[in-house]
């Protein structure tokens, strides 16, 4: 995605496609490359590998799979709620979706595509169905098995999500599926590395002004090059050309206080989605809140 334009010289989506080429271009003739058919731009590294490639794609109906697959070629596809496997022309049922606990139950899409991306890897390196199940089965959005990637936090019914998404694609995808688990206020404390452009800034921020009933604007401690305040600006200038009440956008720059703040704002069933820096200062918030939540819940008891 655009993002990361602009770096380096590398300022088209063709230009960064070619860089990320040289990964596949080096595997060599008995290995595999891992492609996702869904992304032209993926699709379009095929020219430049010499290895197997095996394509996964969300749609089993993509033509880039199904000529994958009369070629005799490795795929991994989604149909009707399933993970499938097509090797030789032989299917195989791998695992559902509702299965893998990262998905939960299905509503998290994008966790749905990074299994299939998971499950395309363990195949080329040829390790049995049954563990590939094993592992999927048993990998969750939490500390443990995957930090800071839409981990869910309880603070007395408010839900408080923490994910790493730094680009407009990371963005889209949580927002997605916060949707899907909306039942009050979604309530989103919004930033972006100072590296980005101002154009996909703005985008960030008007497609958050047009996903949340609330918006507290923070940055980053690591300005990366910008002035404090400068990409908070650009980001809240996006979230007023959605169509956010104005009233419901607050800049704080220091994502812990926007975190406390939020969670001082929000009511029992609403959710709360931070997109962080830094994780462990976050979860003392949380830890902090709850209890400064319970103490009130017990006062006015």
């Amino acid at each position: 995605t655009e993002d990361h334009l602009g770096i380096d010289n590398i300022n088209t989506l063709e230009d960064l496609a070619y860089v990320k080429s040289l990964v596949v271009e080096a595997v060599k003739n008995d290995g595999y490359a891992v492609l996702n058919a869904d992304d032209k731009y993926c699709v379009s590294m095929k020219k430049y590998i010499k290895s197997k490639i095996i394509f996964y794609s969300i749609d089993s109906g993509n033509p880039v799979i199904m000529e994958h697959i009369s070629s005799g070629g490795v795929t991994v596809y989604y149909k009707e709620g399933t993970i499938f496997i097509n090797n030789a022309g032989i299917e195989k049922s791998i695992i559902k979706a509702s299965d893998i606990p990262a998905t939960l139950n299905g509503v998290i899409e994008h966790n749905v595509y990074n299994s299939m991306a998971a499950i395309s890897g363990a195949v080329g390196l040829e390790i049995d169905y049954k563990y590939i199940i094993e592992g999927l089965s048993s990998f969750s959005c939490d500390f443990n098995c995957n930090p800071g990637r839409f981990n869910i936090h309880d603070v007395n019914g408010i839900k408080v999500i923490i994910d790493y998404g730094h680009n407009i694609d990371g963005y889209r995808v949580v927002i997605s599926s916060l949707k899907k688990m909306k039942e009050k206020k979604l309530i989103g404390i919004i930033g972006v590395p100072g590296d980005r452009t101002n154009s996909s800034t703005l985008k960030v921020g008007e497609l958050c002004g047009n996903s949340f009933d609330r918006i507290f604007v923070k940055e980053d401690k690591d300005k990366r090059g910008r002035e404090s305040g400068e990409i908070a600006e650009i980001l809240k200038t996006g979230c007023l050309k959605g169509s956010i009440d104005p009233d419901e956008v607050f800049t704080e720059l220091i994502e812990e206080k926007a975190l406390e703040l939020a969670i001082m704002s929000a009511e029992e069933g609403d959710i709360i989605v931070v997109f962080y820096e830094e994780y462990e200062p976050l979860i003392e918030v949380i830890q902090k809140m709850r209890l400064q939540k319970d103490m009130l819940r017990q006062i006015t008891a």
